[in-house]
């Protein structure tokens, strides 16, 4: 029972982090999208997602030992976070650097100052990274959602404030090296960050083992980056900044959907890596489960959302960015994608097969790079969702194939078929009645899914149980 607390703790913590910090950062983006304009909302959009993409390099991948290591040896802790944040404090001023002299070379003069502060965040970056692996492997995830609640309530308001007040770009990316400050802060009150510097600790060992780790988990790390966020630089880069603009309140919506299946992957991680050890048909239970949950649970809102995008785009931005409401009603279905594909990272590196992993992202990310560089230049920002889509469907379908036939865990389609019937129902419903108010539709179409989903049986309730006891039964 305790298990199961612990669990159900890190859960509502974390939901409530992303909760939050998704809807101040959509709020502030709405600000922006509002008081600037398409062509200056690309240029935030771009070095933002610069910003993003820079979140766990300096660590270069290996949150994933880190966490993983904590959670099964939490006795070489100091040793593994002492030496991890040496490593990733110099990596963080080679970035600050290669990334200043790559803005001035790529962008026009007016985002070269806030792609230098870019540059400098990542130090601060270093430090968060190195803390919230080892928060994770602790299962304490409470305390990077308060720390992520708190960063983007200081970032949000003063963004906004600075916004208002007429300043532009620079400024208000200031802000973001602020906040990854006021950040390490909290880590250090709260996360007792300070205890897990020990000048003792500093290895040789340990930092050549990690330089030999490296390779595999930065490319993890690095591909895994490009499929999240090259589809903005590569638009930023062959495209125009009013193209970004217009795709940006689409593709915002979008990653705030990914909130919850990003959620349910760092609270689950640690719970399949003690099970991999521990007992293999808990789990596979707990995949199978939980890919099932996943997608009956999600499926009917992804249609909704796809179903409502250009509304929403209306509603939330401005009349401006209609034309991009298009590559949500894409991105919508790319969620469903990411959310499955998420369930099945976590089983392949809880199962510490990197190698896999990094051959799955390797041939899907060059796809990915192949269709943004060959439908951009055609089709501007829906040339970018169409990638964006077609490569989190492949990078799906490549990685169950492969845990197939390597893993040999067991297949799970057949058991989404009255999942799937629900959502053909579900979607000829919103079709029939399109001609009225959209949003009752939409509450009347979920209603609808639901009720069916009930009466086919498409979730028992032995599978709720079974998944609640293969938490409690953990071997531990």
């Amino acid at each position: 029972m305790i298990e199961i607390r612990r669990m159900l703790h890190n859960f509502f913590s974390v939901t409530v982090m992303r909760l939050l910090t998704s809807i101040i950062s959509f709020a502030f983006f709405s600000v922006l999208a509002r008081q600037w304009g398409a062509e200056s909302l690309g240029e935030f959009s771009t070095v933002f997602s610069i910003f993003m993409f820079l979140w766990q390099i300096p660590l270069l991948g290996l949150h994933i030992v880190i966490a993983r290591t904590t959670a099964t040896n939490p006795e070489t802790l100091k040793e593994q976070a002492t030496n991890a944040l040496i490593l990733s404090i110099t990596v963080s001023i080679l970035l600050l650097i290669v990334i200043g002299y790559l803005g001035q070379a790529l962008y026009p003069e007016s985002m070269h100052t806030a792609i230098w502060l870019v540059g400098v965040s990542t130090i601060f970056m270093a430090i968060t990274s190195v803390a919230e692996a080892v928060l994770i492997g602790q299962e304490r995830m409470h305390i990077i959602a308060w720390a992520n609640i708190a960063e983007n309530i200081f970032r949000v308001c003063l963004g906004v404030v600075l916004v208002l007040a007429g300043y532009g770009l620079t400024e208000v990316v200031a802000v973001f090296v602020f906040s990854r400050i006021f950040s390490v802060i909290i880590y250090i009150k709260k996360g007792n960050l300070y205890e897990l510097f020990d000048h003792l600790s500093i290895s040789k060992i340990s930092l050549k083992k990690y330089l030999v780790q490296c390779p595999t988990f930065f490319g993890i790390l690095l591909l895994s980056c490009v499929i999240g966020r090259f589809d903005f630089i590569i638009l930023s880069l062959i495209g125009s900044m009013h193209d970004v603009g217009m795709y940006s309140p689409s593709f915002k919506i979008y990653e705030i959907s990914l909130m919850i299946p990003s959620m349910i992957t760092v609270v689950l991680f640690p719970v399949f890596s003690r099970f991999y050890q521990s007992d293999q048909s808990q789990y596979d239970r707990l995949y199978v489960n939980a890919f099932k949950f996943t997608f009956a649970l999600g499926a009917p809102f992804v249609i909704i959302l796809a179903y409502l995008s250009i509304d929403f785009i209306e509603l939330i931005f401005g009349s401006e960015y209609v034309a991009g409401g298009a590559a949500l009603q894409l991105l919508a279905f790319a969620v469903m994608f990411v959310a499955l594909d998420q369930i099945l990272t976590a089983v392949t590196l809880s199962a510490k097969r990197e190698d896999i992993e990094l051959k799955i992202l390797i041939i899907t990310s060059s796809i990915y790079i192949i269709l943004l560089f060959t439908l951009i230049p055609i089709l501007g920002f829906m040339g970018a969702a169409i990638a964006t889509l077609g490569a989190s469907f492949i990078k799906l379908v490549v990685r169950y194939i492969w845990l197939i036939n390597v893993f040999n865990i067991p297949g799970v389609l057949h058991q989404l078929l009255r999942p799937v019937f629900a959502v053909v129902i579900l979607c000829a419903f919103l079709v029939f009645a399109s001609n009225y108010n959209s949003y009752l539709v939409s509450g009347m179409g979920l209603l609808i899914y639901f009720l069916i989903l009930f009466f086919v049986k498409g979730v028992y309730s032995s599978d709720l149980n079974t998944f609640k006891n293969s938490i409690l039964n953990k071997g531990v």
